[in-house]
């Protein structure tokens, strides 16, 4: 009577990569590739986030010279403290203009585990490209290694050591796991609690609702209504921009940030040039902004500065809270995945038999046997998992620059 048995895959379950949904004109090259389960418009605007708060004034003398003195300096006291937590927290994710040194020395590859959340992602990015490769190098080396053995007692042993053994494929999952489970626990999660603890102060004191802001917006007139909608326009044209960047920027980690002289930028990806549709939208927007501001007398281009900036980071604050939860999340089903492929390499090695028993291909059938663990298409999977990731990391740093100019 022949035996059913559910085989158990080495086959990487779905989470690890993803394909965005993408815009008609971005479906060619790279844009077609699958991309990072991390890489979504979210992690777009992280980076934007930071960049912008780490330049936020955290003095009484740099913040009276960008926005103008206030009768009331309680507000601004704790507008100034509201702002020294944003550049706190963006501290802890990475400045990006150390990025680029630190991925030319290696930080984010072996070694030491980096010390702020931005390096320690891309550090166990690298980690899961190495260990993908290793996936499927030794996927592809099985089928080779039956053919110049032909005793099923031998391939036992050979298929114990590469996938169970001291070097093989299930300490590395067992590794990734842990190393994961402690980006998660250790760094993410308090990273995400000391956002969510400053949350409430820039909800009062650092936002349209603040007293501060609205004092801004009466001391502008008519210039500082029309910079708000100025101002969600450009946050609705940004939104735009970040999907279009994650979509058909190859999934590369490094964005880059322009400032358009505010101070909360406009995030493009490396593969976007110069006038291509959102981009110059963006560039529009920021540059209609900035030419409202430049217009006006000193005093009030200073509070308008104020509207702007706030009103900027009132867009920003919401989406880092989706951030970090997706940020968990895809971590967590990625933790999942190399969880799985422990239990199903104990359950190969363990179950299976010398000699075919009923629907169980024993080891002295090496070409019914491999085909029935899916080896080729592990290869193939893991394969595409090393190549996401590793377009992720290529460009593990942020550049700023100046908001070119739009076309005409």
């Amino acid at each position: 009577m022949n035996q059913t048995v559910t085989t158990p895959t080495l086959v990487p379950g779905e989470g690890m990569i993803q394909r965005p949904a993408h815009p008609p004109a971005v479906t060619k090259g790279a844009a077609d590739k699958p991309v990072f389960a991390l890489m979504n418009k979210n992690w777009i605007a992280l980076q934007g986030f930071v960049a912008g708060a780490l330049a936020v004034p955290i003095k009484e003398e740099t913040f009276a010279d960008r926005y103008g003195a206030f009768k009331d300096k309680q507000d601004v006291l704790s507008c100034i403290k509201a702002f020294q937590g944003l550049q706190g927290l963006a501290k802890d994710f990475g400045d990006p203009r150390t990025f680029e040194q630190a991925q030319l020395r290696g930080d984010f590859d072996a070694g030491t585990k980096p010390d702020f959340l931005y390096g320690e992602i891309i550090w166990v990015a690298n980690a899961i490209a190495r260990a993908a490769h290793h996936f499927k190098s030794t996927y592809q080396s099985l089928p080779k290694i039956f053919a110049k053995i032909h005793s099923p007692a031998t391939r036992r042993d050979a298929v114990k050591d590469l996938l169970i053994g001291n070097k093989g494929l299930h300490p590395q999952a067992e590794a990734m796991a842990a190393r994961i489970n402690d980006l998660r626990t250790q760094t993410l999660a308090p990273f995400r609690k000391k956002f969510d603890a400053l949350h409430d102060d820039v909800d009062t004191y650092a936002s349209k609702q603040s007293q501060i802001y609205k004092d801004a917006k009466a001391d502008s007139d008519a210039a500082g209504a029309e910079l708000e909608a100025l101002n969600d326009q450009l946050a609705a044209e940004r939104s735009k921009q970040e999907d279009w960047t994650w979509a058909a920027g190859g999934g590369a980690a490094g964005i880059m940030v322009y400032s358009g002289g505010l101070f909360w930028p406009v995030a493009l990806g490396w593969g976007l040039l110069a006038g291509f549709w959102p981009a110059d939208d963006a560039r529009k927007a920021a540059e209609a902004t900035q030419k409202l501001i430049d217009e006006q007398t000193a005093a009030t281009r200073k509070r308008l500065n104020l509207v702007a900036d706030l009103g900027s980071l009132n867009g920003y604050v919401p989406q880092i809270s989706q951030t970090l939860d997706d940020l968990d999340s895809a971590f967590e089903a990625i933790g999942k995945i190399w969880s799985d492929q422990q239990t199903a390499l104990n359950q190969i090695v363990t179950n299976t038999p010398l000699h075919t028993q009923g629907q169980v291909i024993g080891l002295e059938d090496a070409t019914k046997w491999t085909a029935q663990q899916r080896l080729s298409e592990a290869a193939d999977a893991w394969g595409l998992i090393a190549e996401a990731v590793e377009q992720f990391t290529a460009s593990a740093y942020t550049r700023t620059y100046d908001l070119p100019p739009a076309k005409s």
